[in-house]
């Protein structure tokens, strides 16, 4: 007598063979991406979270639409968003440019280098090789 094979039922009542839709719901980070990628999320939204605990981004227009921008740029690029990609290389560009006009060589000295080596550092990892060619090719 040969035994007839049945579906496994999952606690949710799904046939263990039944996924389901894919999941695309919209996230805030992203570790599947490449490891440039991943860390740039990560600085973008620290450096937001830094700038709102001091007071900076509450200090005017210009550094709160820099902080937005972060957080935006991370979450599109989160979500593998080319305009993500884009919003947060064009504000964090805009951000170190307007450090070094501003600042000039008082942006070396030491209350100010650590956020310039993070805002450097967004810039290096958005820019990297690995980056531009993982949106390229990736990112809708």
């Amino acid at each position: 007598m040969a035994r007839r094979l049945t579906p496994h039922v999952a606690n949710f009542g799904r046939e263990i063979w039944d996924n389901g839709a894919v999941n695309t719901s919209w996230q805030w980070f992203n570790k599947t991406l490449p490891v440039t990628l991943v860390n740039a999320q990560l600085l973008c939204y620290i450096t937001a979270v830094l700038n709102l605990i001091q007071g900076g981004a509450l200090s005017g227009a210009l550094p709160l639409l820099f902080t937005l921008g972060l957080i935006g740029g991370a979450a599109g690029i989160a979500n593998e968003q080319k305009w993500g990609y884009g919003l947060a290389l064009v504000v964090s560009v805009s951000i170190v440019a307007l450090q070094l006009i501003l600042l000039q060589l008082e942006v070396l000295r030491f209350p100010w280098i650590l956020n310039f080596m993070f805002d450097v550092a967004i810039v290096a990892l958005l820019v990297h090789p690995m980056s531009r060619n993982h949106q390229r090719i990736w990112f809708k």
